[in-house]
């Protein structure tokens, strides 16, 4: 199963864009999710969580551009996902890797301050008597 997530300031959504790519390459059609709502990596983690939840999969393989990584990995943990493995993506010049490097430090604590409902509604109904049985 691919993932594709993002739904980017473009005319058309990056997760559209990418299965277009991904297409002849031979990636069957049947094997693709598309979120093409996201508008950022916390949505990213949620919505892919949710797409992969209803199937009954809980793990992936994150993609991304290096410095992205971490703070990608941590929110998809955060959202109730096995990360299991990661790739990079090189940062075309060193400019670009500094750049990027930088906006990660910089929004990395709003992304973890995003995920403290998501923490709070966990460890809710992971206390919960009720937690495995259906709501009325």
């Amino acid at each position: 199963m691919l993932v594709l997530s993002g739904g980017g300031n473009g005319p058309l959504p990056e997760a559209e864009t990418m299965q277009r790519a991904a297409i002849p390459y031979g990636i069957p059609e049947a094997a693709i999710l598309t979120d093409l709502v996201s508008r950022n990596t916390f949505e990213n983690a949620r919505e892919t969580a949710r797409l992969l939840r209803v199937r009954g999969l809980r793990s992936v393989i994150l993609v991304s551009d290096r410095a992205h990584l971490l703070r990608t990995a941590v929110l998809f943990h955060l959202a109730g996902l096995s990360v299991t493995g990661r790739a990079g993506v090189p940062a075309r010049s060193l400019v670009c890797r500094a750049g990027a490097t930088l906006r990660e430090i910089a929004v990395l604590p709003w992304s973890l301050l995003r995920a403290i409902p998501i923490l709070l509604s966990s460890a809710i109904r992971a206390g919960s008597p009720h937690r495995n049985q259906p709501r009325p």
